[in-house]
Order: C-alpha cells, then structure tokens, then sequence
C-alpha cells in the first residue's frame, strides 16, 4: 500500500470518505487501486524524475470545479481500518532502519527493512512518521 491508501485509511480512522484526490497522473491512478471508488483530477504528468507538463491556471480552475462538483455527488462511506497492522517500509540505506529499529513497535528485518506492527491504525500511522523524521528520510 502506498501514501494514498494510508492517507485515505487515516482520513477512514476519523470517519472521513475520500471521494476527492489530485495530484500527479501516478497519485490519480493509485488512489483508485488502492480505495476504489474516488474523483480524481491529474494536474501534471511527469517527464523525468525532475520535470512536469503542468495544466494552465484555467485549466486547473475548470477542472478543479468539475471534479469538486461530482466528487460532491459521490456517496461513499470511511475506510474503516481494522488491526491488527504490520507495515514493511523499505528504505533506500541501512541508516535507515538502524535508527529506525530504537522506536517502539519497530523491528528491523533486512539489511534497509523494517517492520511496523500495532493493534491500532493511529499508532501504527504516528511511528511511521515518527520512523520516517528520524531517520532523515
């Protein structure tokens, strides 16, 4: 699961639907596989690692009314997460996780692998970010 599907199960933890999303063309197509039903307006496609093509200010505009309008008509109940969670997160150095390994509920479990495991969502979600600052990213 990616940064949307956690996103939205934290918004679910709340008892709050997501039936709106924007962002990039690969954040509009991964929020659908990871939550489903969901309005989403891409507002730029990627070129390369460092550069976009970008909608025009009135392109934005219209589009943001048109999507905000039929995400408004959307019914759709929370993502209710339900533990118990282990999230893997791997990152890119063995820094990483080394640091990472001395909070609470953490475990390392490869060389730049660790293990998030909690009975709740909000706890699981507040030591991945805890882990995530920790380690510098």
């Amino acid at each position: 699961m990616g940064e949307s599907g956690l996103n939205a199960r934290l918004a679910g933890y709340y008892s709050v639907p997501v039936v709106f999303v924007s962002g990039d063309e690969t954040v509009t197509h991964q929020v659908k596989e990871e939550i489903g039903e969901v309005v989403t307006f891409a507002v730029k496609a990627s070129i390369n690692r460092t550069s976009a093509h970008n909608l025009s200010f009135e392109q934005l505009k219209q589009g943001y009314r048109d999507k905000i309008k039929a995400a408004n008509k959307l019914h759709k109940k929370a993502l209710k997460p339900s533990g118990p969670f282990t999230l893997e997160v791997e990152f890119l150095t063995s820094q990483g996780p080394n640091l990472a390994e001395r909070v609470p509920t953490v475990t390392q479990v490869g060389p730049k692998t660790i293990e998030i495991k909690n009975e709740d969502f909000l706890e699981m979600f507040n030591t991945l970010n805890a882990v995530i600052n920790a380690s510098g990213r």
